[in-house]
């Protein structure tokens, strides 16, 4: 058996979690894999290749308190996308980030 996997719940954003109008929301984190501070991610253009490298987010928790963190994505088993966000390393790390907004500089996106 794969490790535990624990999804966010399904409620409607709130107006606080927004990206700012030089940022596009290219991800959330809906779930926690595993025990060394994995999310599950749901990536908003699974074609996309651009996360699959260390880029510099923003996270946007629910509650719209913002930090800058710098993430990578791979692709998981049954077609489920994991990230890694540097310097989490324990799940309940990882729990703490559940819901939050995956926004990206307008400017960091190819052209």
């Amino acid at each position: 058996m794969g490790p535990k996997v624990v999804r966010a719940t399904k409620s409607s954003p709130s107006p606080l979690a927004q990206v700012g109008p030089d940022e596009i929301e290219v991800a959330r984190v809906v779930g926690v894999y595993g025990t060394s501070g994995e999310v599950r991610v749901h990536l908003h253009n699974r074609a996309s290749t651009l996360l699959r490298r260390w880029c510099d987010v923003v996270l946007i928790a629910p509650d719209g308190a913002r930090s800058p963190a710098k993430l990578r994505v791979r692709a998981g088993a049954g077609g489920r996308e994991i990230g890694a966000l540097q310097g989490l390393r324990t799940r309940e790390e990882a729990a703490a980030r559940m819901g939050a907004i995956i926004g990206l500089a307008r400017a960091d996106l190819p052209p």
